[in-house]
């Protein structure tokens, strides 16, 4: 087994995955906020209303304290601001619940947003954790399951895929200055159990770049498994970015950008 490590950087201006600073929780908030501080959801769900990333953690929240239809309301308002990272959410938050059907619906449409082919995806995609969450809650489908399994797959396909095809409304942040240029990306050391055992999986990580070009307050929002996380926030300390110019007006820019990096882990057989 070779290991595949997928790196998507998305974090340039005026893409989906850059968060604008304004009205938008510092780290620390968000770290006591994931630690349990209920104290701060006013401010997240003030948050939530503009920003599909305090939906994705609000709902991370909730999940984590067993609100799971608190947490399907954030994640679906997430979903509704065009954010690509709700349908794994959705994921894991079926399998929470144990609901097969949805599980397999959801992956669907996860592998749907990466190749429009419906052949093409499931070929090219067969080690990665949507698959691998698909396969199993099929494993044991019986015929009126896979029936119900592939409607319920169209209607999320047909309602919910155009609006994942285009940038988030909600996430937007329109730049006149430079914005931070990735230099050297240290690639995150895949956990060795979870490598042994041929899981797969991911994270959402929130970051910030300084002026000479170093992360600085990263935090996890989302993950398949905490070792993941772990694994991604050690690799992405190590990052690197062009410094950028330090000019009265690009201070105010980059004291604002925050960028968000998905990071994938499978196998390659």
């Amino acid at each position: 087994m070779n290991l595949l490590r997928s790196l998507f950087f998305a974090g340039v201006c005026g893409t989906a995955n850059l968060v604008s600073a304004e009205n938008y929780p510092g780290v620390e908030d968000i770290r006591q906020f994931i630690d349990g501080d209920s104290t701060l959801w006013p401010r997240f769900e003030q948050c939530a209303e503009e920003h599909a990333s305090c939906n994705l953690i609000a709902g991370h929240v909730s999940l984590k304290s067993n609100e799971l239809d608190r947490a399907e309301y954030h994640f679906l308002s997430a979903l509704q601001k065009g954010d690509d990272a709700a349908p794994w959410a959705m994921i894991l938050l079926n399998i929470e619940r144990n609901r097969p059907i949805e599980i397999f619906a959801w992956s669907q449409l996860a592998l749907a947003m990466l190749s429009a082919n419906e052949a093409e995806r499931i070929e090219s995609n067969r080690n990665n954790w949507s698959f691998i969450q698909l396969a199993q809650a099929a494993r044991d489908f019986s015929d009126e399951q896979w029936t119900l399994g592939e409607q319920r797959s169209q209607e999320l396909i047909d309602h919910w895929l155009p609006a994942l095809q285009t940038d988030s409304d909600g996430e937007v942040q329109e730049c006149t200055c430079r914005h931070h240029v990735p230099i050297y990306q240290h690639p995150p050391r895949y956990p060795r159990k979870l490598a042994n055992a041929g899981q797969p999986g991911w994270s959402l990580i929130e970051f910030a770049v300084d002026e000479q070009g170093k992360v600085v307050d990263e935090i996890v929002i989302l993950y398949s498994d905490e070792r993941f996380a772990q694994s991604s926030t050690r690799a992405i300390r190590r990052w690197k970015f062009e410094p950028v110019e330090m000019t009265e007006h690009n201070q105010t820019c980059i004291t604002e950008q925050r960028y968000r990096q998905t990071i994938n882990f499978q196998m390659e057989r």
